[in-house]
């Protein structure tokens, strides 16, 4: 992160906080819900079709964006490469000075690499070496991600990995192996949870990590914590606490947003329906971005999410952590 825009987004989260001012700094924005991917933790397996907004759509709310005062985007998906206008989406973004990243499984790195030499962050999912990460994401996801970290530092393209920590990657050798591959890269590995539902369904996940092995993974990190590792000590001790509930303060409602692929406005993921009908084409992005109710969770077990609630609130730790963040 350029030391600019670490002082744009300072600013724009002490305005925020000390004057409740809404200013959406960070979007998360799920750009495509097809995948090419068949991670077990995951209920949106080899989606092949997916009802997303085209380019100029994009261009149109990415516009109003920058307007009101956001400077980072990320897209998710599904896998958000399997776009064909993802280069024109990344230069739009960046054209706008916003930091830009992308999570991938990096299955398509290689083909896009070109389309991708303005991207800010390049996010991986990693789980482990190739017998571990193949046993979760699927045959050849291991060589996919080896191939994308070649392709991304032979054009300058910074990379992060994130791990969602399962039954299969709960042991210290593992977890030993995915800081190595950090520190061998000079980047950082992200942990968090799967949780007990599927994600992006309501299914009972059939790898959700049993919890005396995860707190023994999550305490052995917040032991060897160190600038490899891209989860602030107090993100990794709230984290330590899943699956049981502990109430966080939710950022959300005052620094960032949740963007589906037809348009629609949410605080996060997590939370599908309750705004059905805020699309930021139908109104104006200002206008639904205001009008989002607040949200009141029980817990939060997404890394990014955690980290940017601490963030907002402050934490030392987490202050000197923000240029670790995957947002």
């Amino acid at each position: 992160m350029k030391l600019r825009h670490k002082i744009l987004i300072t600013n724009s989260i002490i305005r925020a906080k000390l004057f409740n001012i809404k200013i959406p700094i960070v979007i998360s924005w799920l750009i495509t819900r097809k995948c090419n991917q068949m991670c077990k933790y995951c209920n949106n397996q080899k989606v092949t079709t997916s009802e997303d907004l085209n380019t100029e759509q994009i261009f149109f709310i990415i516009e109003r964006l920058a307007k009101i005062g956001t400077k980072v985007i990320v897209f998710t998906g599904g896998e958000p490469l399997l776009r064909e206008d993802i280069g024109k989406i990344v230069d739009y973004c960046v054209e706008k000075d916003m930091i830009t990243g992308i999570n991938s499984s990096g299955s398509l790195v290689q083909d896009k690499i070109a389309e991708l030499v303005n991207l800010s962050v390049l996010n991986l999912s990693l789980d482990g070496p190739e017998e571990v990460n193949d046993a979760i994401r699927g045959a050849g996801s291991f060589k996919a991600v080896i191939n994308a970290i070649d392709a991304a530092y032979s054009k300058g393209i910074k990379i992060k990995f994130l791990t969602v920590l399962t039954k299969f990657n709960l042991d210290f050798k593992c977890i030993d192996y995915l800081i190595k591959i950090a520190k061998e890269l000079n980047t950082t590995v992200t942990f968090q949870p799967a949780t007990h539902l599927l994600l992006r369904g309501k299914g009972i996940n059939p790898v959700a990590p049993p919890q005396k092995q995860y707190k023994r993974v999550i305490n052995y990190l917040i032991s060897q914590k160190n600038k490899y590792i891209g989860n602030s000590l107090s993100g990794l001790k709230y984290l330590n606490n899943w699956p049981n509930p502990k109430k966080i303060k939710c950022a959300g409602a005052l620094i960032y947003r949740r963007i589906d692929n037809q348009g629609d406005v949410m605080i996060c993921g997590r939370m599908q329906n309750p705004w059905k009908g805020k699309n930021c084409l139908n109104m104006d992005f200002n206008e639904a971005f205001l009008k989002t109710t607040p949200v009141y969770c029980d817990s939060c077990w997404c890394a990014s999410r955690v980290e940017m609630n601490y963030l907002f609130s402050f934490k030392p730790d987490v202050l000197f952590n923000m240029k670790k963040l995957i947002w």
